[in-house]
């Protein structure tokens, strides 16, 4: 909230308090729903890519995380009953229609931080490895195979798959296909496990 309020800088100040009935640290983008909440209370009145990039930069200070802008630009740009296709270099997004018929659970299974995670060394991998094929946003499974260390190989194909699977499931998505949807989020975090391995036996288990 700090780093929030020295990015507004809002002329008049509040007291306030924060509740919340989702459990800390779910891993539910909590922190950036907090950012851009704080923002808006301090009257903010930019646009939602201002809005996003005015959070990242807040959690960067407070945090010293290197996140990206995902989740602070899908909470400011969020678009009912939609799903939103975002490419994080330009920050375009596509709402995408999520099919009536289908139901989505929020399972909670642990507690966790970035904080202390070895986030930031994924970061590091990931920039390791555009730095001898070019943007990973732009990469394929051939060209990600390329690479000669097997660290940052398995990180770039995860990138590279995942950008497509992405594709695929907006695809899905929009032809109903609920099942092959499935599949996909089901193969992402197998991906996750084998290549990123950023997962832990309670999630493997869920």
């Amino acid at each position: 909230i700090a780093a929030v309020v020295a990015e507004v800088r809002p002329t008049v100040g509040f007291t306030g308090h924060v509740s919340t009935d989702i459990p800390i640290g779910a891993g539910l983008s909590s922190s950036a729903a907090l950012e851009v909440a704080t923002a808006l209370a301090l009257g903010f009145e930019g646009t939602s890519d201002e809005l996003a990039q005015l959070c990242r930069r807040a959690e960067h200070a407070a945090s010293g995380v290197p996140c990206g802008i995902m989740d602070q630009l899908v909470i400011a740009a969020a678009v009912r009953d939609h799903a939103l296709l975002i490419d994080c270099h330009t920050l375009e997004r596509t709402p995408v229609p999520i099919p009536s018929d289908a139901e989505i659970v929020v399972q909670f299974i642990a507690h966790r931080t970035l904080e202390g995670s070895p986030y930031a060394d994924r970061v590091a991998q990931c920039a390791a490895a555009e730095a001898l094929i070019g943007p990973l946003r732009l990469a394929t499974p051939e060209t990600a195979a390329a690479i000669a260390d097997p660290v940052v190989r398995a990180r770039a194909l995860h990138v590279a798959a995942e950008n497509q699977r992405v594709l695929s499931f907006v695809d899905a998505l929009r032809a109903g296909d609920l099942p092959t949807a499935g599949a996909l989020m089901v193969q992402s975090h197998d991906s996750l496990r084998d290549l990123y391995q950023c997962s832990t036996t309670a999630m493997d288990a869920a």
